[in-house]
């Protein structure tokens, strides 16, 4: 027996409204902040698990910041960078003010979706996060735990393309940062990543869905149907489908 055209329209209708009430639209926003490559660009290493015994350093943290241009829902990053031999989850945090700053956002990237030979990495935060205009935040590629020699060739490294260092100021609201532990002899404490400013700033981007500035910025909603919207889409599948029984049918 066929299925009358009414009945077929009218599940195609609920669940059309089902997934529209259930499902957060989510979209990046434009360019708000960014630094791109020139001519004269060279990297800075990302080498997260190294230590150098001889010199009680570890870590190789990287870090830039930048300042909001406009009030918004911070909806994504992007940052130009390589992968050398990293085969792990890349994890970026989002911080307000300096790189050793409240975190904002942890992210993560997986290790496929690093460019071995360089290119854009765009990553979407959700939920995404409240800004303002002219507050600073910091991309920070934060530093592990030390498991590999510094002289270890081909250990897990990422470079991030930056400015070379020395040049004139190329983004004059924000700069690259270094962050290393300085361990004192013979100690098995964990000292506190120390960060210093340096003179190159590394290419990044950021995505801001703009809000106008006197209002509260709001998170998006994503909450699933309520009973009285359910109930409403019954109704509706209710009526639908009693048209669809007055209409003449064919066995």
């Amino acid at each position: 027996m066929n299925r009358s055209p009414g009945v077929a329209l009218a599940g195609a209708i609920v669940v059309g409204l089902l997934l529209a009430t259930t499902s957060p639209v989510l979209a990046r926003g434009p360019i708000d902040q960014h630094l791109e490559p020139a001519s004269s660009s060279t990297a800075a290493r990302y080498a997260p698990h190294a230590f150098w015994p001889g010199d009680w350093i570890s870590g190789a943290a990287l870090a830039q910041t930048f300042t909001v241009g406009r009030t918004g829902r911070l909806d994504g990053i992007a940052i130009l960078i390589a992968g050398e031999s990293y085969a792990e989850t890349l994890i970026v945090e989002i911080r307000r003010g300096e790189p050793g700053g409240p975190a904002l956002a942890h992210l993560e990237v997986p290790a496929a979706s690093i460019p071995g030979k360089g290119g854009w990495v765009a990553v979407d935060i959700i939920p995404p996060p409240s800004v303002r205009a002219d507050e600073v935040l910091a991309i920070v590629l934060p530093e592990l735990a030390p498991t590999t020699p510094g002289s270890v060739a081909r250990q897990p490294t990422i470079r991030w393309t930056s400015t070379v260092g020395g040049a004139a100021d190329e983004y004059a609201e924000g700069a690259g940062w270094n962050g290393e532990r300085f361990h004192a002899l013979g100690s098995s404490s964990d000292p506190p990543v120390r960060w210093m400013e340096h003179a190159s700033d590394l290419m990044f981007r950021t995505f801001v869905t703009p809000v106008p500035d006197t209002a509260t910025v709001e998170e998006p909603d994503a909450r699933p149907a309520g009973p009285w919207e359910v109930a409403a889409l019954v109704g509706v599948l209710a009526a639908l489908l009693t048209l669809a029984r007055r209409r003449p049918g064919r066995a």
